[in-house]
Formats: structure tokens, C-alpha cells, sequence
């Protein structure tokens, strides 16, 4: 069983980063094609509502599911490596601001990941809704199109 020290060194390695940038990005090319050729599976999904993934799981959905361990994986690094890389500024007592640029971007980067996690968790799912010549009812409001110059 490998010890915390290396754990720590694997979960704040560069490469694990890299690993997991190229690996979401295929993950990402996959699950395009596998929606592409799925439309009807994929059909109720809607915006940032990452919900529907896991209303019912499919083997369809397998990329989606990897996708969800390699940015848990990224986060992990991201945090591990901005507390290491603050750690050894302060514990070096390097006040030179400019020296704490990464670490300011790697906070940026696990704010954006937490946001999108936040937001794909809080979403929901409404119905299409299609407005065209004839009137329609959207949310208790009759609308429809008059023309289109």
C-alpha cells in the first residue's frame, strides 16, 4: 500500500495534470459522438443539467461517468498543488507578488471547476418549447411570432 508521501507526490505530479486535461478532452470528443449518434437518448438534455446523467443510469452514459472521476482527479491536483505551491512561497517567505501569479491562477481554475459542478447540480430540465405563427403558452404568457425581417 503506498504511503501518504506518495499519494501526496502523485496527486501534485504536473503530469497527473496533463493526464487529466488530455483525458477529459477525449472524454469530451467521445461523448460528442456518442450524443451525435444517440440523439434520442440524449434528447431530454438540456443546458448545464448534468442531473439527467444520473436519473437512470446507462453504459451509454460511460464517458460521462469517467468524465466526472478524471475532474474529481483534476480537482484534487489543482487544490494539492496550489496548497503546495502556497506553502512553499510562504514557508520561503517570498514576497514578491508576482511570484504568487500561479497560485492565483490555480484558485481561478478550482473556483471555475466548483461553479460548473454547482451549476450542473442545480439545474433542471423544462420542457422545449416551440413559438412560431400560431400562439403559444409560455408560463401563463400567450406569445408567438409576428414576423421575421
Amino acid at each position: 500500500m503506498p504511503g501518504f508521501n506518495s499519494v501526496y507526490l502523485f496527486l501534485k505530479s504536473t503530469r497527473l495534470a496533463l493526464a487529466c486535461g488530455f483525458g477529459a478532452t477525449l472524454l469530451l470528443v467521445l461523448g460528442s459522438f456518442v450524443m451525435n449518434f444517440n440523439p434520442g437518448d440524449y434528447s431530454l438534455l438540456q443546458g448545464e443539467d448534468i442531473s439527467f446523467f444520473f436519473r437512470e443510469f446507462k453504459i451509454l452514459h460511460s464517458w460521462f461517468y469517467l468524465l466526472v472521476a478524471v475532474f474529481v482527479l483534476l480537482g484534487a491536483n489543482g487544490l494539492v498543488c496550489t496548497i503546495d505551491s502556497l506553502w512553499q512561497l510562504i514557508k520561503s517567505k517570498i514576497k514578491q507578488l508576482s511570484s504568487y501569479g500561479p497560485v492565483a491562477m490555480h484558485i481561478g481554475f478550482l473556483i471555475a471547476l466548483i461553479g460548473h459542478l454547482f451549476a450542473g447540480l442545480g439545474s433542471f430540465s423544462s420542457p422545449h418549447v416551440m413559438v412560431g405563427r400560431e400562439w403559444v403558452n409560455l408560463d401563463n404568457t400567450m406569445v408567438k411570432i409576428g414576423s421575421v425581417d
